[in-house]
């Protein structure tokens, strides 16, 4: 719902405006490839709305939706974005959807279905009226489709101007249709839980299990999932409630301590209310033993076919990614393939890969401002499909993984998902164009890194020095911290190595480089002197100081 008649003009005036706004961060979320529709629930979800439009006075935020925050319209397109796991925003799939009366025209105009059967997950839409602003119309989300056919809907800006309500067994007629964007995917008609069992493995003297599960029946609370060993429940009880892109707020993930036997790992998820039973998820995985002696680290080859384009590495400095500018990913050592995009068809060229802090999954992105998330990376938007001022060359986790900046060579900021805007370089003069951008520590501030060596630094971030006013052999191209963020290296395309703060100089290809030019760089965190690996664009590594674990 709009705030005022002119709110779909009022949309359209903010995107052209978006270079004037400095404090107010866009983060246009585009269709993330290949993520499955969630399971539907039969509850609603709450007043999961972002804080930071929440808190806002109405209509005083362009949201990253291209919608003013706390209008019906916003609500409706976080909800697709984050419980459907659709990219959707003012202009999705090409038209200006605009005041809430025009989604159903809008809809229908690119293919999208509306009528008069709801679905968990649809938009409940109404052309004339049916909210606070009255004529601009209303758009609201369907929590659950009752069994005598009416509907219970979540929305903003209804009952409470500019707030959050549910609203129970309406009628159908009382809108002008449903609107099916990606509905959710109907759960288990036994009423038993649902999901998957992601990944098994051992982590120290533990098994680590990753997966997701629902139940139709839980309401508001979550499913309780426990580990099997051969067959028997090991281990405490856990729930399955952390938030995910494909699944919505259905993920686990939990370590149980294990001895050094070959084992048979499930999980199951425990029944509540109506259904048959409990569920043994699928995926249920072989564990081998652990060998009494430690082997050599194993040294792979990947196959990627175009130029390599940079490398992140495992938390443990056990292993490493390599991606390359079509999409394609190459594990080494103990890093864990969890998808490319090797074989999509691409807008723009993969830029960077960049581990989860966990390092049980990655993002890639793309010189458009793409981003795709694979493994336990959530999609929390991107700017793909966005016109930018110039190409997007990486990007940073925030801390716990829930978030992340995007930098354009401009220096141009985009924050997503938890991450801050701490500030860029914009619309400033820049002697070289940036190329890279590393948090501190806790995520309160990050490094961007130009390709002179001159180095900006943005909230809690110290300046330790740069190569700025330095003449450099070759333009730098990575950037790393330390594990304390009290210092970084970076790396010039002939392998030099700049080394400021805490960071420490274990090696470089400096004086003899290699014959294809360096892209990248990762560092290994694990030992009291930190080393790092570089990467050419031919996939040749080097490391200093860490495990050689092959190249390409």
């Amino acid at each position: 719902m709009s705030a005022t008649t002119l709110h779909h003009h009022r949309a359209g005036r903010g995107f052209r405006a978006l270079n004037r706004i400095l404090l107010v961060v866009l983060a246009v979320s585009l269709v993330q490839m290949g993520v499955p529709s969630p399971t539907a629930g039969a509850a609603a979800l709450g007043n999961d709305y972002p804080a930071n439009l929440a808190n806002a006075p109405k209509d005083s935020v362009i949201d990253p939706w291209k919608f003013y925050n706390r209008e019906c319209t916003s609500f409706v397109a976080w909800r697709l974005n984050n419980a459907n796991g659709v990219g959707f925003n003012d202009f999705y799939e090409g038209p200006q959807w605009g005041n809430a009366s025009n989604w159903g025209v809008a809809a229908q105009s690119v293919g999208i279905a509306v009528d008069n059967t709801p679905a968990i997950g649809s938009v409940a839409w109404n052309a004339t009226n049916g909210g606070a602003d009255g004529g601009e119309g209303h758009v609201a989300w369907v929590a659950n489709v009752e069994a005598n056919g009416t509907v219970d809907i979540e929305e903003y800006n209804a009952s409470i101007v500019g707030g959050y309500d549910i609203r129970y067994g309406l009628s159908t007629a009382s809108f002008s249709g449903f609107i099916h964007v990606r509905d959710l995917v109907a759960t288990d008609p036994s009423g038993n839980p649902s999901g998957n069992l992601e990944l098994a493995t051992r982590a120290g003297g533990s098994v680590d299990v990753v997966g997701w599960a629902a139940d139709p029946n839980a309401g508001n609370n979550p499913t309780s999932v426990q580990l099997l060993v051969d067959g028997t429940p090991t281990g405490p009880i856990g729930t399955a409630a952390i938030p995910r892109s494909d699944v919505g707020p259905h993920g686990f993930d939990f370590k149980v301590g294990m001895d050094g036997l070959p084992h048979r790992i499930c999980v199951v998820a425990y029944n509540t209310g109506a259904g048959t039973g409990n569920t043994i998820l699928p995926g249920c995985t072989d564990i081998p033993g652990v060998p009494t002696t430690s082997p050599p680290p194993t040294v792979t080859v990947g196959t990627l076919g175009a130029p390599v384009v940079g490398m992140a590495a495992t938390p443990d400095g056990g292993g490493y990614w390599l991606a390359d500018s079509a999409g394609g990913v190459s594990p080494h050592g103990d890093a864990v393939s969890f998808g490319l995009m090797a074989g999509q068809a691409l807008n723009s060229p993969i830029a960077h890969i960049v581990a989860t802090p966990d390092g049980k999954g990655y993002w890639l992105v793309a010189g458009d401002g793409g981003t795709f998330a694979f493994g336990d990376a959530g999609f929390y938007g991107s700017m793909g499909g966005q016109r930018l001022n110039a190409r997007v060359v990486d990007l940073a986790p925030t801390e716990d993984g829930k978030g992340y900046w995007l930098v354009a060579s401009d220096g141009g900021i985009f924050a997503f998902g938890d991450a801050t805007f701490s500030g860029s370089m914009g619309g400033a003069h820049l002697n070289k164009p940036v190329v890279g951008i590393a948090t501190t520590t806790d995520g309160g501030g990050y490094w961007l890194v130009a390709t002179d060596g001159g180095i900006f630094s943005f909230g809690n971030a110290h300046f330790d020095g740069s190569t700025g006013a330095i003449a450099l052999n070759k333009p730098v191209n990575g950037l790393a911290p330390t594990t304390d963020g009290e210092g970084y290296w970076f790396v010039a395309s002939d392998g030099g190595i700049f080394a400021f703060g805490d960071a420490a100089f274990h090696g470089s290809t400096g004086t003899t480089p290699p014959a294809t030019p360096v892209v990248g760089m990762a560092s290994n965190q694990t030992s009291s002197s930190p080393g790092y690996w570089l990467v050419d664009g031919a996939g040749q590594v080097f490391a200093y100081n860490a495990h050689y674990l092959g190249g390409d």
